[in-house]
Formats: C-alpha cells, structure tokens, sequence
C-alpha cells in the first residue's frame, strides 16, 4: 500500500516538476524575443505559459487576460513585403501589463520561488 503511496506522489512531483521547467523555458523564451525585438512572439510566450495554467485563474483573471489579447492582437502590424512585425507604442504598454498579470498569477498561484525576508541566504 505505501508503494502505492509513494508511486503517486512520485508521480505527481514529476509532473510539477516538468510544468514549472516547462514555465520556465517559456518565459526565457519570451525573455529573448522581448530583448531581440519580437514583441510579438514575446507574446505568444507568455501567453503559452497562461495556458499552462489556466486551470487556475478565476473567470474574472481569465476575462483581464483576454482583454489585453484582445486589444494587443489590434497593436501588432504584420508587413508580408518587407517580412517584418510593427508594434505600437500602445502595443508595448499592454505587452508590459501582460507581463505583470502572468507574472502576479504565478506569484499567487505558488508557481515561482518565494522571496526571503533574509536577503544575505540564498
């Protein structure tokens, strides 16, 4: 029976092992297109990552992100000739306000390390 036990809990550490590196990865991702430029598939990052934990978020979190999506989509001008992605201003600001929102829901959803009050500890 504790075999039983012990399997499961194996089970479950592996799979929340394997979400948070796959959160992880996501968001170095969208780290390196955010400092090359491509705010647009910065975007597409994090909003993966949103995905991967949708299963949490109440109505009215989800209902906040999908404004932004909603109105960042409008922002960001695909230019097939020139084979470039123009973003505005305005795109940038929901970009950053994105950001925060995904990155206070995996703060509140215990997805990221907690920060030390003893800030000489690692």
């Amino acid at each position: 029976m504790d075999e039983i036990v012990n399997t499961e809990e194996q089970v479950a550490w592996n799979l929340a092992s394997q979400l948070l590196m796959e959160i992880g990865n996501l968001l170095n991702h969208a780290n390196s297109h955010f400092l090359n430029g491509r705010i647009d598939l910065a975007f597409y990052n994090l909003k993966a990552v949103k995905f991967r934990i949708i299963q949490n978020l109440k109505p009215e979190e989800r209902k906040k992100f999908t404004e932004i999506e909603k109105d960042l989509a409008k922002e960001i001008e695909e230019d097939e000739e020139e084979s470039t992605i123009k973003i505005s201003n305005k795109g940038e600001v929901l970009f950053e306000k994105y950001n925060e929102l995904l990155m206070d829901s995996l703060e509140k959803y215990g997805y990221t390390i907690k920060k030390q009050e003893d800030r000489t500890q690692i």
